[in-house]
């Protein structure tokens, strides 16, 4: 059994911005502060048809920018479809570079989905499309696609098909050219099938990935593998219990030095999901596995990160048995440091009055707190947003429950601006058969030195800060995340005491 449940609070945004017949999907700091959020956007005219949208929000809420736009037609006739946004990665200027799916009609009047890659400048005015040499399928919402960008502007680009036959990676050039495109069943020739389900760009012009990988053999579950600058498969690992049999989610992260982090759930045999994590050099060299596998509980991950220091992040969502013939369930953090270790894993949320839990996300604060946020449906009949919230020893701050609108409330995203001001997106009121895309947004609460998060700097703090000298127990003491709690930290404490206080 995990963890008990903590109160739910009852704090709000201190403003919301709300977008009409539009649903935000993703969302990314804004150089000054504020975020860019992503999605897409609905006619009045036609609940099927919509567009691309891009819009630039303020730390004060103020909407500095906005664009929307159909992609290129490639018909005679033009064919106004659900144009569907896929992902985004950030470019070196500020820009965007924005993934999407739109329904075309070629000159024989077939209807079929295009991938195509956008690009922005931090204005939002489009700069070029790249059409990309692949169809994406008649059900192009099953599929797994991904996107990445790497410090040379090369943009990195995966799919997987809904049957599984195809997991591939392509690279397109800064000039819109394609200089290479590789099917992973094509060099690991076992598999009956391979998912990719994250994509990050590694060193030396890597594309590095995560995935599931089913094969005859009994090495099957959690795939990680590297690709090199020309195309060519470097590396592949599996990694999977005594009694595995597949992997449903998972998600990766690249730290400072080019090490590739992957996590997913792995299957056992009694339909149990345990949340692993891995961490692998570039050379393929596999530096330390964690597994984290609680009786009658299952684990879903759904994004990880890694810090500055090394520290590496998972978040996920839980389903246990509730006593009573039925399940409960939250979300679930697990906090490592650089080496695998666990920092802290078993501070885990349960949501009580919720029920259909699904977390998105996570982000990571300044201070070293962790948010995992989602969606479930509460009493029964209303879908919710979500959030737990973890001060940097495991610890829980807080349950945060949404609940303004009847509809099918979910965030979709979260991150902090440079600002340390927090902010969310996601989909908000359900109204004419619409989303209406939310921006919610947090003042900064981030007080550095603040170890016990009283709102101030004093002798509790120093008390931690000598408790834990010399050692690296306590990440949110290393004040200058150099790896250890040392002088320079306590000078960093003095310098701040008796500051952050309202």
């Amino acid at each position: 059994m995990l963890a008990g449940s903590a109160a739910v609070s009852a704090e709000s945004p201190d403003w919301t911005h709300t977008q009409l017949a539009t649903e935000f999907k993703q969302m990314v700091p804004r150089d000054g502060g504020g975020v860019i959020v992503m999605g897409e956007t609905r006619t009045e005219e036609s609940l099927s048809d919509s567009d691309i949208y891009v819009s630039a929000i303020d730390g004060d809420g103020a909407v500095q920018w906005s664009h929307q736009w159909k992609g290129q037609l490639l018909g005679t006739e033009p064919y106004n479809g659900a144009d569907r946004f896929i992902d985004a990665a950030v470019r070196a200027d500020g820009g965007l570079a924005i993934l999407a799916s739109y329904l075309d009609q070629d000159l024989s009047g077939d209807i079929s989905n295009r991938l195509t890659v956008t690009q922005v400048d931090p204005s939002g005015n489009v700069i070029s499309t790249t059409d990309l040499d692949w169809n994406a399928g008649s059900n192009a919402a099953v599929e797994s696609i991904q996107m990445a960008m790497s410090d040379d502007a090369t943009l990195l680009v995966s799919r997987s098909d809904s049957n599984f036959s195809t997991a591939a990676v392509m690279s397109i050039g800064s000039d819109g050219l394609l200089d290479w495109q590789l099917d992973l069943h094509d060099v690991l020739v076992d598999a009956s099938f391979i998912r990719i389900t994250d994509l990050v760009a590694g060193p030396d012009g890597r594309a590095m990935l995560s995935g599931e990988i089913m094969r005859a053999s009994e090495d099957r579950g959690m795939l990680a593998a590297s690709i090199n600058a020309s195309g060519e498969l470097e590396w592949s690992r599996i990694f999977s219990t005594p009694v595995v049999y597949g992997l449903q989610e998972g998600g990766a992260a690249i730290d400072q030095l080019g090490n590739l982090h992957v996590c997913g759930d792995l299957v056992n045999l009694n339909f149990d999901h345990t949340l692993h994590v891995a961490k692998i050099n570039p050379q393929g060299d596999v530096l330390w596995e964690y597994n984290l596998d609680v009786e009658d509980a299952s684990f879903f991950p759904s994004e990880m990160a890694v810090a500055e220091n090394g520290n590496v992040y998972v978040g996920a969502h839980f389903y246990e048995p509730d006593g009573e013939g039925s399940f409960h369930g939250g979300f679930h953090a697990v906090a490592l440091d650089s080496e695998g270790q666990s920092l802290w894993n078993n501070a885990t949320s349960t949501i009580a009055t919720a029920w259909s839990i699904q977390s998105t996300g996570l982000a990571v604060s300044p201070d070293g707190r962790v948010h995992v946020y989602g969606s479930g449906w509460i009493a029964n009949q209303n879908s919710a947003h979500l959030m737990t919230t973890w001060y940097s020893d495991g610890s829980i701050e807080s349950i945060e429950i949404w609940n303004n609108n009847p509809g099918h409330e979910k965030i979709t995203d979260a991150c902090y601006d440079e600002n340390n001001e927090f902010y969310f997106c996601g989909r908000g009121e359900y109204i004419n058969f619409r989303y209406s895309g939310i921006v919610c947004h947090f003042p900064d609460t981030f007080c550095l030195g603040d170890l016990d998060q009283n709102g101030a700097v004093d002798v509790t703090d120093l008390l931690s800060m000598l408790a834990t000298f010399g050692t690296d127990t306590m990440p949110a003491a290393d004040l200058n995340d150099d790896g250890s709690v040392d002088v320079s930290d306590l000078l960093m404490l003095l310098e701040y005491w008796g500051g952050c206080e309202a």
